[in-house]
């Protein structure tokens, strides 16, 4: 009936904190809605889409639970999984190509389209080797879910997206996020998208 507990439960054996467990179920729910469900608030659809970067010391366990969500996106028909290591123009072409068509019956209009995008990192390092403004300002952009467009002069041809949307779970350490993030990018708007989930405590289990 609960399935964030469900997946807490499921997880429980690898040792890895409840309250990163949590939100890798939370942040895999939000990339199976993508565009699919919403609440109207504020005068426009929000959408369940969901940047969360898990930080923990090493050996915590931050991947297990990762790849599980890994696994369990990776078995959505349809859905789109992008590359841990990709370039600003990289990820806008997964976006593009992630075109998801879905038929409604008996609705006006019969189909809805949208690109849905799922970005899962196991070390936020090889996702984002540095900070660069340009692409965390991408990033900022498609959070909102508004119309993407982009042209330059080396492209054929354009990328018109009317409605994106972009899932991220990302796994760091304290050590490495303080040396990406220059001290004014707490006051940016990539942050202020971002979900930072902490957790420190490992339980050992037997091998047995």
């Amino acid at each position: 009936n609960d399935w964030v507990a469900g997946f807490e439960a499921m997880t429980e054996h690898t040792g890895s904190p409840p309250r990163l467990r949590r939100w890798s179920a939370i942040t895999c729910l939000a990339g199976a809605l993508e565009r699919k469900t919403w609440v109207h608030t504020a005068g426009s659809n929000l959408y369940p889409n969901i940047y969360c970067f898990l930080i923990a010391p090493p050996g915590v366990g931050k991947s297990y639970s990762m790849n599980i969500v890994r696994d369990f996106w990776a078995g959505l028909t349809d859905h789109k999984l992008a590359a841990s290591n990709v370039s600003k123009a990289s990820l806008i072409d997964e976006l593009n190509d992630a075109h998801r068509v879905l038929v409604q019956p008996g609705k006006v209009p019969p189909t809805v389209e949208f690109n849905s995008l799922k970005v899962l990192a196991s070390e936020l390092g090889v996702f984002l080797p540095e900070f660069a403004n340009d692409f965390m300002n991408t990033l900022t952009d498609l959070y909102d879910g508004y119309p993407f467009k982009e042209r330059k002069r080396s492209m054929k041809n354009s990328i018109d997206i009317a409605k994106p949307q972009l899932n991220l779970l990302a796994g760091t350490t304290p050590s490495y996020l303080t040396a990406l993030l220059p001290e004014g990018a707490w006051d940016q708007g990539f942050l202020s998208r971002t979900i930072l989930v902490f957790d420190s405590d490992r339980k050992l289990n037997s091998l047995r």
